[in-house]
């Protein structure tokens, strides 16, 4: 419907994200928050659409043993890949649900998702990505329910300031989307 627009991607993380909305050098922004903190107001500079709210799975290759319903033990023996520094809340979440289960993750950062997902299909590391993600439905992959696991929900955020008039359009479209 909209044939002159152009999208560029790129992985931010939180600060960069935040600034750039703010500064205008992006114009909005799609992706995961916590579920626990997509209910906390934007902030002054954001708004928020919230788009859909789902588990996170554990992927791994389609030739791992692992059971389908794996348990800590299991979940234990994995090393994890994430696109995102160890910093990153997707990260901190899933150490603490590691700790919770009474196991410490090995986690480690690759740079991007396409590297996440290679790991992942060759066997080399696990990943944990919210139900959804084009990586859970890759061929070479199994994606595992997490047991008692915490949810993701994915948003679209964009500057209110922003005075490109392509954003209230493309927010309008994907709101009429959902």
């Amino acid at each position: 419907s909209m044939p002159c627009l152009s999208l560029t991607s790129e992985c931010l993380d939180e600060a960069g994200l935040a600034g750039s909305l703010a500064n205008g050098r992006i114009d909005f922004a799609l992706g995961y928050l916590l579920a626990e903190e997509a209910a906390a107001p934007a902030g002054p500079r954001a708004a928020r659409l919230l788009l859909e709210e789902q588990p996170v799975v554990v992927c791994v290759a389609r030739s791992s043993r692992l059971p389908d319903e794996p348990g800590p033990r299991e979940l234990a023996r994995l090393r994890y890949a994430f696109d995102a520094p160890g910093s990153a809340p997707c990260v901190r979440r899933w150490q603490d649900y590691c700790r919770n289960q009474g196991f410490h993750a090995e986690v480690g950062q690759v740079a991007g998702v396409e590297a996440v997902a290679l790991q992942v299909e060759l066997g080399m590391a696990a990943a944990v990505v919210p139900a959804g993600h084009a990586i859970a439905r890759s061929a070479g992959v199994r994606a595992l329910p997490v047991p008692d696991a915490y949810r993701v929900a994915s948003a679209l955020t964009w500057n209110p300031g922003n005075l490109n008039q392509i954003v209230p359009v493309f927010a309008q479209l994907v709101e009429a989307d959902l």
